[in-house]
């Protein structure tokens, strides 16, 4: 059975810190990332379940996090109170909107916090 290493990755989307989770096969070089998002509810123990089998498969696995350090709803219950605000900004979800930071920051965030392991 392979043995894994798993970390909380902190990163800012904006002024929202946001807390992702990674995890990866333990040895190895360099390998490819697979970003998963979340459900309905956030970044639980389901999301981290599909996380260990892409890891299963030899790739970095990093769980993104939506909707921010420490938001976490309940599977099967009402979670709109989560979702609500994107809801009411779709545009701000098309990266055509969004500012530099964004845009650097979607495009660093597993790069960075990967460095010498992806």
């Amino acid at each position: 059975m392979a043995s894994y290493r798993e970390q909380t990755e902190i990163y800012n989307d904006g002024a929202t810190a946001c807390e992702g989770w990674s995890v990866w096969q333990s040895g190895g070089g360099k390998r490819p990332c697979v970003i998963i998002g979340h459900d309905w509810a956030g970044l639980l123990d389901g999301t981290r379940d599909h996380a260990r089998a892409i890891a299963d498969m030899g790739y970095v696995a990093f769980a993104a996090d939506v909707y921010g350090q420490g938001k976490r709803g309940t599977p099967g219950a009402d979670n709109s109170a989560f979702m609500g605000p994107f809801l009411a900004d779709r545009a701000a979800f098309h990266p055509a909107t969004w500012d530099d930071d964004q845009d650097r920051a979607a495009r660093a965030t597993v790069v960075e916090t990967h460095a010498g392991r992806v």
